[in-house]
């Protein structure tokens, strides 16, 4: 397995923070806190564990702000997993199983994440299951992987949507303040009332990094449509496929939420996806913020982060990336 890295200066990144409306006087003021994950990745050191708040700077409406800093560390977390088991996802099973692929390489973020996270698995294909429920328990962990294996639905119609909206409530009832959510899919959806932008304006107003991986099959690469690829997206190699129109948003709703897509394709590949986003979650800044702010309604807020390491400390790192939200929303706490 091989891995390129082009191009991964992306800083400054600019957010725009987004404001839920409410009721309150247009000029009136109060104080608001804001939190953002932030990774920091270097080509040459891999992901940065030593950094400070005096490497980073946040602006507010082009005000600099105090930083509140939070430096990595190894949490509990409430990991979500929506599992599509519909007939797409088994084609060729003899030969080439995207669930089988996709469960395999789950089994190395199950070794590898912190004893006190909690786990949640919705298998959907045609209907939807709760495979499992709230659990720390490794043994019925496995149970539901091998069983999400063993699926053989035959019909090919997929309620993506649904299991979306279906995961997003159930972290109402999570134990952990973070929460990510695993998708793994194909991508497609035919058959779900409800619509995408709906959905990507629930995690809009949460903190859950969406992960996306969608295993692919070899025949859809052809020669140099093998294209190595990076949209925020670094240790690991990732092609993009043909895609569809659904899986390209799934990829915007991940890089959107400080997530990331992924499209490994075996299990191998597959093990290394998830090695890296154990990694990436255990390595992420809180960068939190008090600032005052009046709220009128739908009107942005310019957030830019600045990584303004001194030269000494940039030396044999190599190319610099930052991966956190692209937005970001708050409620009133009057709300």
């Amino acid at each position: 397995m091989r891995f390129q890295v082009k191009n991964l200066i992306l800083f400054p990144i600019v957010l725009l923070l987004l404001s839920a409306g409410y009721a309150q006087t247009q000029n009136e003021k109060q104080s608001v806190q804001i939190q953002l994950d932030v990774s920091v990745w270097s080509s040459k050191k891999g992901y940065l564990k030593d950094l400070t708040e005096k490497d980073f700077e946040v602006f507010y409406e082009n005000e600099l702000q105090k930083i509140e800093f939070c430096a990595p560390e190894d949490n509990p977390l409430t990991v979500g997993i929506l599992f599509d088991i519909s007939a797409s996802m088994q084609t060729d099973r003899e030969k080439f199983s995207r669930t089988s692929i996709a469960a395999e390489g789950f089994k190395t973020f199950i070794k590898n994440g912190n004893p006190g996270n909690e786990y949640f698995f919705i298998t959907f294909g045609k209907e939807k299951l709760v495979s499992l429920d709230f659990t720390r328990d490794q043994d019925q962990i496995q149970k539901a992987l091998d069983e999400i294996v063993k699926s053989r639905p035959k019909d090919p119609n997929t309620i993506l949507f649904y299991a979306l909206k279906l995961g997003y409530e159930k972290f109402s009832t999570a134990q952990h303040s973070k929460k990510i959510l695993l998708l793994v899919s194909d991508g497609m959806d035919n058959d779900s009332e409800e619509k995408f932008k709906v959905i990507k304006k629930l995690f809009k107003e949460k903190n859950i990094p969406v992960y996306f991986v969608h295993v692919i099959a070899r025949e859809d690469i052809n020669g140099e449509a093998d294209v190595f690829f990076r949209v925020r997206q670094v240790p690991v190699v990732e092609r993009i496929p043909p895609l569809k129109r659904i899986s390209s948003d799934l990829v915007g709703l991940s890089l959107y939420t400080g997530g990331r897509a992924f499209y490994p394709m075996d299990s191998k590949e597959a093990s290394r996806v998830f090695e890296v986003i154990t990694e990436e979650l255990k390595t992420q800044y809180s960068l939190r913020f008090t600032t005052k702010d009046s709220d009128k309604t739908d009107e942005k807020r310019k957030l830019e982060i600045k990584l303004v390491m001194p030269k000494e400390k940039k030396k044999g790192l190599g190319k610099i990336w930052l991966n956190t939200r692209q937005e970001y929303f708050y409620k009133s706490p009057r709300d």
